[in-house]
């Protein structure tokens, strides 16, 4: 094997260095472009896809929890997220509906109690006034907001606690103890400071509620003074045609009697006396 020839080869290393460097960095710079482009794309069709229904999901959820008003949630696609929006709307129009219907529900009760000419409102167990009428609030010269949801001895009797049931006669504290019905006369106290005598007619009421059955008192108070304004306007009334009945009696004799009296004078200046001894 005998060596033929010697091939000496001589290049420029830096020039070679700065070219790889070059396509580094190129295509450094170029994969980092595509990968920010790629990470936009997603975080797109991710705000698109998910981040934006989760958002209308969020408001739509709000104004349900605020005010009771359900409302479409536009989502479009066939995706899950648009079958939840879906789902969400047809479940808060349904809520919507069923707030709306106790609404309407609650003010016919209202409207229906109010129509009591006598006074009407409905006690907890612990004092609390869960509903009145306005013939309640008249009587006790109060607005419904200053009798619901306070106790009843603030509105009924101006005290700061309880009456005590061995100088009134409670009806809370009767009914708890057994009684089926009771009918009893308090002293109210008005909002001017004036007495109304009423007569308080109650009985237990049992209602059911998410948390169970509760125990509830109904008391239909009936102004004692009114009955009174229109017993003496009745006895007056009557006096007045037992008066007129009496002067229509006593009238009719007398009448008769000036007739002949009349007669009588005529006679006896005529010097007719034919009737004289018997007028």
């Amino acid at each position: 094997h005998p060596i033929n020839g010697v091939m000496v080869v001589d290049y420029d290393a830096a020039q070679i260095e700065s070219d790889t460097l070059k396509a580094t960095l190129l295509l450094s710079g170029s994969g980092l472009v595509v990968l920010l482009g790629a990470i936009g794309g997603i975080g797109w069709m991710l705000s698109r896809t998910v981040l934006a229904p989760v958002a209308a999901l969020t408001r739509a959820t709000e104004t349900l929890s605020a005010t009771g008003a359900g409302s479409l949630v536009p989502i479009d696609g066939r995706d899950e997220m648009a079958r939840l929006g879906r789902a969400f709307g047809d479940m808060a129009r349904r809520i919507s509906g069923g707030v709306k219907a106790l609404e309407a529900r609650e003010h016919y009760l209202q409207r229906l109690i109010d129509a009591i000419p006598d006074g009407v409102r409905v006690l907890r167990s612990d004092y609390t006034v869960v509903q009145a009428n306005a013939a309640f609030c008249a009587q006790q010269g109060l607005a419904l907001a200053d009798v619901v949801g306070k106790p009843c001895y603030v509105s009924s009797h101006g005290r700061t606690e309880p009456c005590p049931p061995t100088l009134i006669s409670c009806p809370l504290h009767e009914i708890g103890k057994g009684a089926a019905r009771l009918t009893c006369r308090q002293r109210h106290l008005r909002r001017d400071g004036a007495e109304l005598p009423v007569e308080i007619s109650a009985a237990p009421l049992e209602v059911e509620t998410p948390e169970g059955t509760q125990r509830l008192v109904i008391e239909v108070v009936r102004d004692l003074s009114r009955e009174m304004r229109i017993s003496q306007e009745q006895r007056l009334s009557e006096i007045g045609l037992l008066a007129a009945g009496v002067a229509h009696e006593i009238h009719n004799p007398l009448t008769s009697v000036r007739l002949a009296f009349a007669s009588l004078d005529r006679e006896m200046a005529t010097g007719q006396g034919a009737n004289v001894a018997d007028y």
